[in-house]
């Protein structure tokens, strides 16, 4: 799914990419009798990533469909891409599964049918095709995508964990609650990718013509005022959560609360790598777009690290120290395996021609 990219957008991916792999890490590695104020500082950064994905995917999208309109592209031709976009990644969700049961073993069904980032995400896209308007200006995708968005958050606690017959739950774990089989279920997280299209076909809307807007896509007053808007809507829906002592549950309405606050995180998370993008120097900014492009790579490569067999020894048995020791060659191999695959890829367009 090509774009016309903006570096503060992949910039904000690579951060989302490097958060998650230090919360994976001390999520799995620390023992309970380490886990001071320290980790619970690497808990709070671990909130931003799964938000911040579906979000800058719902980005990718914007900017795919704008690119589209720019090049003559029928809607219909850029619907069945991304549609086709979101199938791969549902069939890599379950290759990746295929694969960790290899690794690590597998407790049965659960294992092979279980739905994770990449199915929700596939999901999405899948839905956010149906949001891109068929004919018309792009702009009628907004409300289109703000609708589904909607949507989605209030059926949550109505269909989560409905009473599916044993033989229903892997075909409906995708979509809703279906217990074993559920990690991240479209009904409620495809509204964060639903959102993240409409936002950024709002932020980036207009060509930039000043040197920090082209390079982080929109003009810094509006990011900043976003930024600090999206972090006050993260603090008072889960300072709400906190208050009223709410159950976090997705079939409890209180589920709207926490949509809002790690939809704010990750608008913040995408303000503040646009805002970051400009200021770096062209090395470090460039490193940094190749980390996030490689998102899908980092995401595969450190998991069986963590909470699979190649990590199995250090599984809950070090301090803080030990685990941020081990935790720079994890953000090396993962790092590495990126521009490994870039290699790999530029000697394979190389051979085609």
């Amino acid at each position: 799914m090509k774009s016309e990219r903006i570096a503060g957008v992949d910039v904000a991916r690579a951060l989302a990419s490097l958060i998650m792999i230090q919360g994976h890490a001390y999520h799995a590695w620390v023992a309970p009798e380490h886990r001071e104020s320290s980790y619970a500082f690497t808990r709070f950064l671990g909130t931003f990533p799964l938000p911040s994905f579906l979000l800058l995917a719902g980005a990718a999208v914007a900017l795919r469909s704008k690119a589209a309109d720019r090049k003559g592209e029928s809607r219909n031709a850029l619907r069945a891409a991304l549609a086709k976009r979101g199938l791969w990644l549902v069939g890599v969700g379950y290759a990746v599964n295929f694969a960790f049961a290899l690794i690590d073993g597998s407790e049965g069904p659960e294992t092979l049918f279980r739905s994770d980032v990449l199915h929700v995400i596939g999901w999405s896209l899948m839905l956010a095709s149906v949001a891109i308007p068929p004919a018309g200006s792009l702009s009628r995708a907004i409300p289109r995508s703000l609708a589904l968005a909607l949507a989605l958050a209030l059926l949550c606690p109505w269909v989560s964990d409905l009473a599916f017959s044993e033989w229903l739950r892997p075909f409906a774990a995708p979509f809703v609650d279906a217990a074993p089989y559920t990690r991240m279920p479209l009904v409620p997280i495809g509204a964060w990718l639903l959102l993240g299209l409409a936002l950024s076909l709002w932020l980036f809307r207009r060509e930039a013509e000043e040197p920090f807007a082209k390079v982080a896509g929109a003009p810094p007053r509006l990011l900043l005022l976003l930024l600090l808007g999206s972090a006050a809507l993260a603090w008072g829906a889960s300072s709400s959560i906190a208050f009223f002592e709410l159950p976090l549950s997705r079939r409890h309405p209180s589920v709207w609360l926490n949509l809002l606050d790690l939809g704010g995180r990750a608008v913040a998370l995408l303000c503040l790598g646009a805002l970051l993008a400009p200021m770096l120097n062209e090395r470090a900014r460039q490193i940094l777009i190749w980390i996030g492009q490689g998102s899908l790579v980092t995401y595969v490569v450190h998991i069986p690290f963590c909470y699979g067999a190649f990590g199995r020894s250090i599984y809950r048995s070090l301090d803080m120290r030990m685990a941020t020791l081990w935790l720079v060659p994890l953000m090396g191999l993962s790092i590495a395996c990126v521009f490994a695959k870039r290699r790999i890829d530029f000697w394979r367009k190389r051979s085609q021609r």
